[in-house]
């Protein structure tokens, strides 16, 4: 929508966004989201699953807090004004950095912070413990 890519392709910007980021991103997002409270149901000690759920609620919620405040910081120091005159030379860049490079972090930290286990493999015992590899050879 930005370099009205859209419009040389026969495509009205209201359809672009609803098919874009407005709907077609949110439900990607929850497809990406299952992964994770699978494995979290897993890692939760038993009796703690609906009070491990509602800090990840909590915590998800305050990272949109503060994701929309650096937004604000990172559209203000690269320029973008929105109020007469508007400015958008700098959009693209911005939206590149944030939107695209940013996330390409979270790709080396899956390698640090998910375990090196099967999606069905038990991960602690019933007292919270970690399941030792050994022990489930026996």
């Amino acid at each position: 929508i930005i370099a009205r890519v859209n419009i040389a392709w026969g495509i009205s910007d209201k359809a672009f966004y609803m098919f874009g980021d407005a709907v077609i991103g949110n439900v990607v997002g929850m497809f990406g989201l299952m992964p994770m409270l699978v494995l979290t149901s897993k890692l939760v000690p038993k009796g703690l699953e609906a009070t491990t759920y509602a800090l990840l609620a909590g915590f998800q919620n305050f990272g949109g807090v503060v994701s929309s405040q650096i937004g604000v910081y990172a559209t203000q120091a690269a320029g973008i004004k929105t109020k007469e005159p508007c400015d958008f030379e700098n959009l693209n860049m911005l939206v590149l950095v944030c939107h695209c490079l940013l996330p390409l972090i979270a790709i080396p930290l899956t390698f640090v912070l998910i375990p090196n286990k099967r999606m069905t493999d038990k991960l602690i015992d019933d007292e919270g413990r970690e399941i030792e590899e050994d022990q489930d050879d026996s």
